[in-house]
């Protein structure tokens, strides 16, 4: 190496440094997602990590730095195996095989706020839908009250568990077979997050399940962030306690990070 040459390549180690160590930082965003609300916001971009140690190896390739190549190389490969990871864990299950015979069950879900739907619009979104269940988010008062009165919507849908107060964009669950509520919001105190939510037992005639609906405010700040994750927990520690084991279904408006 010349003494011309050492210069530049102080630049290159630099900034390859600097280029692994925040591919890495971002990567481990995803860890520490669920404790920190700006690295839940960077979690959702972490793919774009890879490209970090990517540079990195192509400023030091072919220089005369086998240390620092032997670094980022190694860097390259355990990011992107755990971005990769990372990536399948959180893809959704899905079922093995179609349902069995005489055990399909058609939901809905829809934040009927989302393009300002009319009343018209919901009734008939639900009329054509072919649904057994509903859960809607974010219902108008106008919508909720031709939801009470419709003869149509009645006759359909005539179990539910809907506010007994008016309210304006409200949650609620409507079923063509019988339902339990397991979460009776009125018996609970101010305060509690478990009067968010929404969990019933459907008395389905091959056998119950559980819907549990929900619906976090948009987390565009870390308070409200908070204020989700710890509605998420106690749906899950209602799930758990009042029905462990049951079969589940979620029908939910999650309201991710901004990102």
């Amino acid at each position: 190496m010349t003494a011309g040459h050492r210069p530049r390549d102080r630049v290159r180690v630099c900034v390859a440094v600097a280029l692994g160590v925040t591919g890495v930082l971002w990567a481990l965003s995803v860890p520490a997602a669920g404790w920190c609300w700006v690295c839940a916001l960077a979690a959702n971009f972490v793919a774009v990590s890879i490209v970090f140690p990517v540079v990195a190896a192509f400023l030091v390739v072919g220089r005369r730095l086998r240390t620092l190549r032997r670094v980022v190389v190694v860097v390259l490969i355990v990011q992107v195996a755990a971005v990769g990871w990372w990536m399948l864990q959180g893809r959704a299950p899905r079922a093995s095989g179609p349902a069995a015979a005489g055990t399909l069950v058609r939901v809905v879900q829809s934040n009927t706020r989302t393009g300002g739907a009319t009343p018209e619009a919901v009734l008939a979104l639900l009329g054509g839908s072919g649904a057994d269940v509903v859960a809607l988010t974010e219902v108008s008062s106008d919508a909720l009250e031709r939801l009470r009165i419709d003869p149509e919507m009645l006759l359909r849908f005539p179990h539910r568990d809907v506010p007994p107060w008016k309210l304006t964009h409200t949650r609620l669950i409507l079923s063509k077979w019988p339902i339990v509520p397991l979460v009776l919001r009125p018996d609970l105190p101010r305060g509690d997050p478990r009067r968010a939510i929404r969990l019933v037992r459907v008395l389905h005639e091959d056998g119950p399940f559980v819907v549990l609906l929900v619906h976090p405010r948009s987390p565009r700040t870390p308070a409200r962030w908070r204020e989700g994750n710890e509605l998420l927990e106690a749906a899950i520690d209602a799930v758990r306690e009042l029905a462990p084991g049951e079969p589940l279904v979620v029908l939910a408006d999650l309201n991710s990070t901004p990102t």
